[in-house]
């Protein structure tokens, strides 16, 4: 017995929100690991240790590829996955080749299609992308436990007996510079 269209359609329509929110739920997540490895490396390391979740046959686009893309576009202040998938289609050939786009029979960078991107991120996942980071920047920290640097406590005007600092009614506690 056939299917109504309208059934039909908003059924695609639900599976599509569906992913819709698990590829902003990986958005947010790629947002804040950006913004831990600003500070040195390669996303494009960091990313290949995560496990593609599309079959290999077809890939014309690395899962590296399309994070590195995704985090470029959230760091040139895209947040919504729309915005990000336009920025992807309009993004330059220098900007695609520094990810490792595709080249097609011409040797022309395509960018991957905004369709690709939304299905890889949602069928990635949130907490995938925070495992597979965590794991890369665990690997990068020395081994040992953490040492912070100490600083002199500074004395508050209020602290001070000579001339230039006369008393005033500010706090007594320590404050460090």
């Amino acid at each position: 017995m056939p299917v109504p269209a309208a059934a039909a359609e908003a059924a695609v329509l639900a599976a599509e929100a569906v992913v819709r929110q698990a590829a902003e739920e990986a958005l947010a997540q790629l947002a804040g690991r950006a913004v831990m490895l600003a500070a040195g490396g390669s996303l494009l390391s960091c990313f290949a240790v995560l496990p593609d979740p599309r079959d290999p046959r077809g890939i014309r686009h690395s899962l590296p590829c399309l994070l590195v893309l995704v985090t470029a576009a959230l760091l040139s202040g895209k947040t919504l996955l729309e915005d990000v998938t336009a920025w992807i289609a309009h993004a330059g050939p220098q900007v695609l080749a520094a990810a490792g786009a595709y080249r097609d029979k011409h040797g022309d960078l395509v960018p991957p299609h905004k369709k690709t991107v939304t299905r890889v991120l949602g069928a990635l996942g949130a907490q995938a992308l925070a495992d597979g980071t965590a794991r890369f920047l665990a690997a990068r920290l020395p081994a040992g436990p953490a040492v912070f640097p100490v600083r002199r406590p500074v004395l508050l005007p209020s602290e001070c007996n000579s001339a230039r600092f006369p008393s005033r009614s500010w706090s007594t506690s320590l404050a460090t510079k």
